[in-house]
C-alpha cells in the first residue's frame, strides 16, 4: 500500500540546506530500517522527490509555514515509516536552528551554484546513491535520453536507464571511462566514477555526452572517399570518352578510353591546351561556353564520327570548366543492338528466374497474413524486389493489401531506416496534387503563405509510395517522368533544381494497358514504372488463406476493442470460404467486424453471416443432408426416433444447444443430453 501525510513546516527560515541535510540523513536511516523509499512533495505541485537527496530538497525552496506530503512507494511498511519521518520532521528535529547565520547562508548559495553548475552543463549528468537510486538527473541527461527526471529520480537507475552501469561503479568502487553505447537513436560516451568520502564509496555519478553528430560526420567523411574512390574507377572503366577542361582550355583529366579514341598516349594529352589536339571549331568554341550540349554529331581526325556530350562544371555557381563525353558512332551503334537483345533476353529469364529461386521470405513480410501459394510466390518476388533500387509496380484489385507490400518492400531493403512516405494520387485535386508532390515556394500561388516540402524531398534517401497511379493526370505524369529520369526536381514557383535520391514504388488496380491504348497514360512513364511488376492475388484465388486471415482479425478485433473473446463454427467458416469475396481482404475484415457485434453468442455461426453473403452462396452452398425423412412418411414411427430426427434438424439450422433450446421449448441441458444419447454429437 501508499500512505501520504501533510505536514507544516515550522523552520523560521524553511527547509534550508543545513535542515535539509539532517532531514536527508534521517530519510536513509529510516529507508534502510523498513526498506522503502521516502518521498516529499511541496503542496499544490506534482513533483515527489526523494527525501534522501539534499539538493533535491533545498531545489524545492520550501519555507516557514508551507505545506509537505509525506509517503513512500508502495509497501508494507509504508505508514510506520512515513509516520516516523513525520515525527522527526516536527518534534525531533531540533527547532532551535533558526539562527540564519552567514555559513547558512554561504552553504544555500553553494548548494544552488552546484545545483545551477549542473544544470547548465551540455553533458548529461546523472548520480545515484549506495542503493543505485537516482538523486540527480539534470536536464541535458533528459534530452539526450528522451526522459523526464519526474519519471527517474528516486528509482533505482539498473531499472530505468538501460546498461547504466552505475551498480557496477557501486560495486567495484573502480571508475569507467570513455565507454560508447547506444541509447535508442543516440550514440553516447560516457565515463562513470564512484563518489568516495572517506575511503567509502558514498554513490556513484555518470557523465555523457551525445556523439551522433560525430558519428554521422566520421561516417560521411568515410563515405566521401568510397565516393570518390568509386568514381574514379567508374571514370577510369568507362567505355566513353570523358575529358574535362578548365576555363581556359587546359585539360585538367581523360579516361584511357578517351586517350584510346584520339588514337593517343595519355602523356600527350594532360595539361595540354585542347585546341593544340583538335581542330573542330564547333567543338572548340562549345568548350569555352557554360552551357550544355547534347547528341552533337562531329568528325574526328582519319574521318571517324563521335557523339559528343559538353556539360559545364560549376562549383558554389562558379564556372570551373567543361567535362566532354565522347563516343564513337559504330561502337554505339554495336552497344545499343547489345542492349536490345540483352533486354529482351531479361525480359525472358525474369519470370523463370523468379520461379525457380529457392530464396526464402524476408522477415518483413510476416505481417502478410496468408502462405499460400499464389502468396507465396508474390512474396518471394518481392524479397527479391526490396534487394534492388529499382521501380516496383504493384497491381491488384481493391483491398488485397498493396500498401501493405509496399511497406514489405521497404522494411526488406537497404532503405529501411529512412522515411516511407505515402500518397494516394486519386484522393487528392490534380490542382494540389502537383504541389503535395514536388512542393512549392512562397507566395508561388494564391494561398501559399509559406514554403512547402513536398513528399519527393520527404522521401529523400527512402521510399515514396504512389498509391492510385493510374488516376495521374497527364501533366502529372510528364513531370513525374521527369523526376525519375533527372533525379531532380523543382518545387511550384522555384527556380532552384533539387537533387533527390528516391525510390519509387507505384501501386494501381486499373488496367494500365487500356490506359495506354486510350492515351491515358505515357507509354514511357509505364516503362519506367514497370520494372519489377508484382501482381496481387485477389481473396478468391487464395482461399486457403481464409482461415488464418480470420483467426488473425478476431485476435486483433478482441484485442483492439477489449471485446469478450468469441469463435466461429465450422458452417460459419465453411461460408466464409465459398464467398466470392469481391471486395477482398478488406470485405473480410469488416464482415468479421460486424458478425462479432451483432453474435449475441460465444460462437458465431452461419445464422450471423450477412444476408447478401447468405444470398450469393444460396445456390453453391450444399444442403444439409438428412438419412432419413420420416416426418412426410406414412409409415408411423416411434417418438425417439421422431424426437432424433426433429432435434438434428435443429441443431443443424441453429448450430447450438441454446438457439435450439429455445427453438424448440427446451432447456440446453435437456437438448445436450438427447443429442448424446441419439449420437447426433460426441459424447
Amino acid at each position: 500500500m501508499r500512505y501520504i501525510k501533510e505536514v507544516k513546516v515550522l523552520f523560521p527560515k524553511g527547509i534550508h540546506t543545513r535542515v535539509a541535510a539532517k532531514i536527508a540523513h534521517q530519510s536513509s536511516i529510516i529507508n534502510k530500517k523498513y526498506d522503502v523509499q521516502l518521498f516529499l512533495r511541496k503542496k499544490n505541485e506534482s513533483a515527489e522527490l526523494p527525501m534522501s537527496s539534499m539538493i533535491a530538497l533545498t531545489a524545492l525552496s520550501i519555507r516557514e509555514n508551507d505545506w509537505i506530503s509525506v509517503t513512500t512507494n508502495f509497501h508494507v511498511n509504508s505508514k510506520v515509516a512515513v509516520e516516523e519521518m513525520c515525527e522527526f520532521i516536527t518534534e525531533t528535529l531540533d527547532y532551535t536552528i533558526n539562527k540564519y547565520d552567514a555559513v547558512d547562508e554561504m552553504l544555500d548559495q553553494n548548494t544552488l551554484t552546484s545545483e545551477q553548475l549542473i544544470e547548465s552543463i551540455t553533458n548529461g549528468l546523472v548520480a545515484v546513491n549506495t542503493d543505485d537510486i537516482i538523486t540527480i538527473f539534470n536536464h541535458s541527461a533528459e534530452k539526450i535520453m528522451g526522459l523526464n527526471r519526474k519519471d527517474v529520480i528516486g528509482k533505482k537507475a539498473g531499472e530505468v536507464l538501460k546498461n547504466s552501469g552505475l551498480a557496477e561503479v557501486l560495486k567495484t568502487g573502480e571508475a569507467v571511462v570513455n565507454v560508447k553505447q547506444k541509447i535508442n537513436h543516440t550514440t553516447i560516451i560516457t565515463n562513470r566514477s564512484p563518489i568516495i568520502v572517506n575511503n567509502q564509496v558514498i554513490g556513484a555519478v555518470a557523465t555523457f555526452k551525445d556523439i551522433t553528430d560525430i558519428e554521422k560526420l566520421s561516417a560521411t567523411l568515410e563515405s566521401t572517399k568510397e565516393t570518390k574512390k568509386r568514381l574514379s574507377n567508374i571514370l577510369e572503366n568507362a567505355n566513353d570518352g570523358i575529358c574535362m577542361v578548365n576555363p581556359s582550355g587546359v585539360i585538367t583529366y581523360i579516361n584511357p578510353r578517351f586517350a584510346e579514341i584520339l588514337k593517343k598516349d595519355e602523356s600527350e594529352l594532360i595539361h595540354q591546351n585542347i585546341q593544340s589536339i583538335i581542330s573542330d571549331t564547333k567543338i572548340l568554341n562549345l568548350l569555352r561556353k557554360e552551357e550544355k550540349t547534347r547528341d552533337l554529331v562531329t568528325e574526328l581526325n582519319h574521318k571517324r564520327k563521335i557523339l559528343s556530350n559538353i556539360s559545364p562544371i560549376k562549383i558554389h555557381n562558379r564556372f570551373k570548366g567543361n567535362v566532354w563525353i565522347i563516343t564513337e558512332i559504330t561502337a554505339l551503334k554495336r552497344v545499343m543492338q547489345d542492349l536490345d537483345y540483352a533486354e529482351q533476353k531479361i525480359k525472358e529469364y525474369q519470370e523463370v528466374l523468379i520461379e525457380n529461386t529457392q530464396e526464402g521470405i524476408d522477415e518483413a513480410f510476416d505481417i502478410i497474413i496468408g502462405r499460400s501459394k499464389p502468396m507465396e510466390k508474390v512474396l518471394k518476388l518481392s524479397t527479391k524486389a526490396a534487394k534492388t533500387s529499382m521501380t516496383v509496380l504493384v497491381r491488384g484489385e481493391s483491398g488485397t493489401g498493396k500498401e501493405l507490400i509496399a511497406k514489405s518492400i521497404w522494411k526488406a531493403s537497404p532503405r529501411r531506416d529512412q522515411p516511407f512516405i505515402g500518397i494516394n494520387c486519386a484522393a487528392i485535386p490534380e490542382n494540389l496534387l502537383e504541389s503535395e508532390l514536388f512542393g512549392h515556394e512562397k507566395g508561388s500561388f494564391t494561398g501559399a503563405s509559406r514554403k512547402k516540402i513536398g513528399k519527393f524531398e520527404l522521401a529523400d534517401q527512402g521510399v515514396l509510395f504512389l498509391d492510385e497511379i493510374g488516376d495521374l493526370s497527364q501533366n502529372l505524369q510528364v513531370k513525374l517522368l521527369r523526376v525519375l529520369q533527372e533525379k531532380e526536381l523543382q518545387r511550384v514557383g522555384g527556380n532552384q533544381k533539387i537533387p533527390i535520391d528516391v525510390r519509387i514504388i507505384t501501386a494501381t488496380n486499373q488496367n494500365l494497358e487500356e490506359l495506354i491504348e486510350k492515351k491515358d497514360f505515357r507509354l514511357d512513364l509505364y516503362y519506367r514504372l514497370n520494372v519489377i511488376p508484382i501482381t496481387l492475388p485477389p481473396l478468391r484465388e487464395r482461399k486457403e488463406d481464409i482461415g488464418d486471415l480470420v483467426e488473425y482479425f478476431l485476435e486483433k478485433i478482441f484485442r483492439d476493442e477489449d471485446m469478450h473473446v468469441k469463435k466461429l463454427s465450422k458452417r460459419c467458416m465453411a461460408m466464409l470460404r465459398n464467398y466470392h469475396w469481391p471486395g477482398n481482404i478488406r470485405e473480410l475484415e469488416n464482415i468479421i467486424k460486424r458478425m462479432i457485434v451483432f453474435s449475441d453468442y460465444d460462437e458465431i455461426t452461419g445464422e450471423d453471416i450477412p444476408n447478401y453473403i447468405k444470398e450469393a452462396l444460396g445456390e453453391s452452398l450444399e444442403p444439409v443432408k438428412e438419412k432419413v425423412n420420416i416426418i412426410t412418411e406414412e409409415k408411423i414411427y416411434s417418438m425417439e426416433e421422431y424426437e432424433k430426427v426433429i432435434i438434428e434438424k435443429a441443431l443443424n439450422k441453429y448450430e447450438s444447444f441454446n438457439r435450439t433450446g429455445k427453438a424448440l421449448g427446451l432447456s440446453h441441458r435437456t437438448v445436450a443430453r438427447k443429442a448424446r444419447k441419439y449420437g447426433i454429437v460426441d459424447e
